[in-house]
């Protein structure tokens, strides 16, 4: 396929890419994105330099999970046979992991230290507008966001769809990296930082856009052209860099999560990786690793930090977090390959369940 190809995925062009056809960039560069989610969370202070890189990566696990899912969907808009099995698979990968990761997520949270009434309150909202377990809360706001978007597809054409999303991640970006700017007491926070269960940018809000960015690409199609995807990838993350430092020089951030120039980046980089029309040998590895990689860093992490409670270790340093990062991602590969073995080789085929 050269790549100027332009690939359409409707009408008598879809046997171009039959839904069961694998994208084997995509399954590298999934894996390399949930390397960055573990730099956010365990590179502390020193991850600032990587900040507008590495925020990219979960906008982009929305858009790769558009794309596939509305894939299926476009053959088939069933709620029972297309949503629902979609759902299960999420929530089965979802109540799996919270119940291997119990010990450390209770530990870690305590959800019911303020009674018990309270902790069955707290789960529920979590479970719904944030995530029960370590950086769990992708999986709910991707099953939700994916829901809306198909129910709000029936009812309106794409470009409100996008329009809508868009509106809505702007929210995001004002109430992270902008919330400096606005008074804490108006009703514009009010809303959506106080009154909000949760963490807006950190639910299924956030996720509206990208997913329909998915929906929009499987739906229409797209230019393979490697060379112009790859350049204005390169020049949206520059964009990204001259954000992050306007930010910086204002002083406005509260959280550094949600940008402006993402949405270009993260739909540039999505196109560039869709359009990579090379086979990788194993690639089913780098996308079970993805996922694995994922769901556990979060409460290695936390382990990591409770171990070292107990013993004299020096905090804060580049050092330190230098090697959290390096020994989570350890743990969690190796543990990763050794399911992925075991599935894959040893035929325990109940594994699949862990990703």
């Amino acid at each position: 396929m050269s790549e100027n190809t332009q690939v359409t995925l409707t009408g008598s062009s879809a046997q171009k890419l039959p839904v069961g056809k694998n994208f084997d960039a995509v399954d590298i560069g999934k894996f390399i994105l949930s390397i960055l989610v573990c730099c956010i969370h365990s590179l502390g202070g020193i991850h600032d330099g990587l900040a507008p890189v590495s925020k990219i990566a979960v906008p982009m696990f929305f858009a790769f999970s558009g794309f596939f899912f509305f894939r299926k969907w476009n053959k088939n808009p069933s709620f029972k046979e297309t949503y629902i099995p979609f759902v299960k698979r999420n929530l089965i990968l979802y109540i799996v992991w919270l119940i291997i990761l119990l010990p450390i997520t209770m530990y870690t949270y305590r959800f019911f230290k303020d009674g018990i009434v309270h902790g069955i309150l707290l789960i529920t909202v979590r479970f719904f507008f944030g995530g029960l377990f370590a950086s769990s809360w992708y999986i709910m706001a991707c099953v939700i966001g994916t829901g809306i978007v198909c129910i709000v597809s029936k009812k309106l054409n794409n470009y409100v769809l996008l329009g809508v999303g868009g509106v809505i991640y702007i929210i995001c970006v004002l109430i992270s990296n902008y919330r400096g700017l606005f008074n804490t007491e108006g009703p514009f926070l009010q809303l959506f930082v106080y009154i909000y269960p949760g963490t807006f940018y950190h639910s299924f809000p956030a996720s509206i856009l990208f997913l329909s960015v998915g929906k929009v690409i499987a739906e229409y199609g797209w230019k393979m052209n490697v060379r112009l995807w790859g350049l204005l990838s390169v020049f949206s993350i520059g964009l990204m860099f001259a954000e992050y430092y306007l930010i910086e020089f204002i002083g406005c951030k509260v959280d550094n999560d949600c940008y402006f120039t993402l949405i270009p980046a993260g739909i540039f980089i999505t196109l560039f990786l869709l359009s990579i029309d090379r086979p990788v040998k194993h690639s089913r590895y780098f996308r079970g690793l993805s996922t694995l990689n994922y769901v556990m860093h979060g409460s290695v992490i936390n382990t990591l930090m409770i171990l070292t409670n107990y013993i004299q270790v020096e905090r804060g340093s580049a050092v330190w977090y230098s090697i959290r990062f390096f020994a989570t991602e350890f743990i969690c590969i190796a543990v990763g390959l050794i399911i992925l073995y075991l599935e894959y080789n040893r035929k325990v085929k109940v594994l699949k369940y862990l990703h």
